[in-house]
C-alpha cells in the first residue's frame, strides 16, 4: 500500500508570512518521536515525565519503554509506513507506545475508548491496520464484529489480562515488550511524512481520518504552547479530556514533553472526586477541561473541600466558555480560565485567548451565546482576543467529501467564530500545521507530500543548523 503514492499540492507556500512570524525551522530529516528522545540530549534523562496512579517515569524510563515499543513492533513484521491502532487510557503506556511506534517508523492510531465494535470495524477497514494495542479491560470489544473483513491479525494487550480472547489471530499480553532492547534509533523520516492519525467526531458523516505529519506536532508547540502555556521543566501537566482527543493529545504529551515538563495521567473516568483527588495528591500547576467539566467540578460537593492552590493556569477549549462557568471557576479557584478554540484538523488550540488578555466568547444577555448575526458584526469581531482564523485547510474525507481552499473556518469550528474573529491580540500565526483527511476506505490511499508546507520552528528539543523557510533568517 505504501508504493501507491501521489502527489498533492499544497496552497500554503513554504515562505508564507506566517511561517516567518513563527520563524519556526526543522530538520528536513526528522522523526517527531524527537519530542521524547531530545530530553536526553538536553539531560533531563532524570526528570519525571509522566505520574499518577498507574505508576511514574523519568524521562530516562519512558524513552527506554519507548524504544523496547519500537523493537517489539519491528519483532512483529510490521513494515515502514503501517498502521498501529492504539485503544488505551490514560498511563504511562501511552506515550510509550506512541513513542515507540512513530519512532521506529509506525503510524499510530489515536482512537476514543468509547468506540463500539462497529465503528472499530469501520476504522481498521479503513486504516488497513494489522495490529493494534488495547487495554486489557477493552480487548472484549475486539469481537467479530469489529475485526469481521478486517486486516487485524494481533492484539498487544496491556495494562491486565484479556477477560475473553479477542477474535483475532494473535494475542500478546505486555511482557513480551520488557524483553526487548531499550536502544532503537529513530527511523529516517521526512519532515512531512505520515507521523499519525486521528479521526474526527463525524458530524457530517462517517469519521474522517485525520492525518498528521511528523513536524505537526512541534508546530503546535511552538504556535501555541509556547506563547499561551509558557511551560517550564518545573510545571505539571494535568489533562482531563484524554489522550485520544487532539486536545488532550497536546496537553498530555506534546506539550509537557517539549518543555521538559511532567504529564499526569489519570485513567478512568473523570468523575470530581476522582480530578479533585489527583490534584491534591500531585499538585499539578496546568489545568486543562472543557466548560461541561468546569461546570460539574463547580457544582460538585467535593469543590467545598478542594485544595487548587497548586494550579496556576486553567485553559478550557472545545465547547464555547460561558460567563457562568467563567465565574464559578474563578470563584472556587481564584484564577480566571483561558479559552481557546481548536479542532482535530489543526490537532489542537489555533485561535485563543491569553492569560492577559482575555474575554469570553461572543455572550449575550440570556443564555451566554450571541446570535449568528451578532457574531458576524464587526464589534462582536472585536470583542474576542485571540489569532486571526486559519487561512487555508486541505481537508479530504472519506464519507461526504468536501473539499476546503482559501476557506479561513477549520472543521468542527463553531460558525461565525473561526470564519470571521478578528484578533485584538494575536498569539501565532495563521500559518497551519499540515494534515492531510483520507479520502480512500482500504489503507491504500495515494498520498504524498509536496513539501511546501508552512514549515516553522519546533520546540526547544528539536535542534536544527538552517531555517527552513526560505526567506527566513
Amino acid at each position: 500500500m505504501n508504493d501507491l503514492i501521489a502527489p498533492i499540492a499544497d496552497p500554503v507556500p513554504a515562505d508564507s508570512a506566517g511561517a516567518r512570524e513563527i520563524g519556526f525551522f526543522i530538520p528536513e530529516r526528522y522523526n517527531a518521536s524527537e519530542i521524547l528522545f531530545a530530553n536526553l540530549t538536553l539531560g533531563r534523562g532524570d526528570r519525571l515525565a509522566v505520574t499518577g496512579p498507574a505508576g511514574r517515569r523519568t524521562y530516562r524510563e519512558l524513552c527506554g519503554d519507548a524504544a523496547r515499543w519500537g523493537n517489539t513492533l519491528l519483532s512483529l513484521g510490521l513494515r515502514r509506513g503501517d498502521r498501529v491502532l492504539m485503544f488505551l487510557d490514560d498511563t504511562p503506556c501511552y506515550p510509550a507506545a506512541f513513542f515507540g511506534a512513530v519512532r521506529a517508523g509506525f503510524v499510530p492510531l489515536l482512537i476514543n475508548l468509547l468506540t463500539p465494535p462497529d465503528l472499530l470495524n469501520f476504522y481498521l477497514t479503513d486504516s488497513g491496520a494489522t495490529l493494534a494495542i488495547v487495554e486489557a479491560a477493552f480487548a472484549d470489544r475486539f469481537n467479530e464484529v469489529a475485526c469481521e473483513g478486517t486486516a487485524l491479525r494481533t492484539l498487544v494487550v496491556v495494562n491486565g489480562t484479556a477477560p475473553v480472547r479477542p477474535a483475532t489471530e494473535n494475542v500478546i499480553e505486555a511482557s513480551r515488550i520488557e524483553g526487548a532492547s531499550a536502544q532503537l534509533d529513530a527511523a529516517d523520516t521526512h519532515r512531512n511524512d505520515m507521523a499519525f492519525w486521528m479521526y474526527s467526531s463525524g458530524s457530517t458523516g462517517r469519521p474522517k481520518g485525520i492525518v498528521h505529519l511528523q513536524h505537526d506536532m512541534a508546530y503546535t508547540n511552538e504556535s501555541y504552547a509556547k506563547h499561551i502555556l509558557q511551560l517550564t521543566a518545573d510545571d505539571i501537566c494535568f489533562s482531563v479530556p484524554k489522550i485520544f482527543f487532539a486536545y488532550g493529545f497536546g496537553n498530555s504529551v506534546t506539550f509537557p514533553f517539549c518543555a521538559g515538563a511532567a504529564s499526569l495521567l489519570v485513567p478512568g473516568q473523570p468523575k470530581p472526586a476522582a480530578i479533585f483527588d489527583a490534584i491534591a495528591q500531585y499538585r499539578p500547576t496546568v489545568f486543562f477541561a472543557l466548560p461541561t467539566v468546569y461546570t460539574t467540578l463547580t457544582k460538585a460537593p467535593e469543590a467545598a473541600q478542594a485544595d487548587l492552590s497548586s494550579i496556576r493556569l486553567a485553559v478550557s477549549a472545545a465547547e464555547i466558555l460561558s460567563a457562568e462557568v467563567f465565574g464559578g471557576w474563578k470563584a472556587l479557584a481564584g484564577i480566571e480560565i483561558v479559552e481557546g478554540l481548536g479542532s482535530t484538523e489543526v490537532l489542537h488550540v489555533y485561535l485563543s485567548n491569553t492569560a492577559a488578555h482575555k474575554r469570553l466568547a461572543f455572550p449575550d444577555t440570556k443564555s451566554g451565546y450571541a446570535t449568528r448575526r451578532e457574531k458576524r458584526s464587526g464589534p462582536a469581531r472585536r470583542e474576542y482576543s485571540g489569532c486571526a482564523a486559519i487561512p487555508a485547510r486541505r481537508s479530504i474525507g472519506t464519507g461526504p467529501t468536501r473539499r476546503r481552499g482559501r476557506s479561513a473556518r477549520a472543521a468542527g469550528s463553531t460558525r461565525g467564530i473561526g470564519s470571521t474573529a478578528t484578533p485584538t491580540v494575536s498569539i501565532f500565526s495563521a500559518a497551519v500545521p499540515t494534515t492531510w483527511s483520507r479520502s480512500r476506505a482500504n489503507g491504500s490511499i495515494p498520498w504524498k507530500s509536496s513539501f511546501a508546507w508552512p514549515i516553522t520552528r519546533p520546540c526547544g528539543n528539536v535542534p536544527s543548523s538552517r531555517w527552513n523557510c526560505r526567506t527566513a533568517g
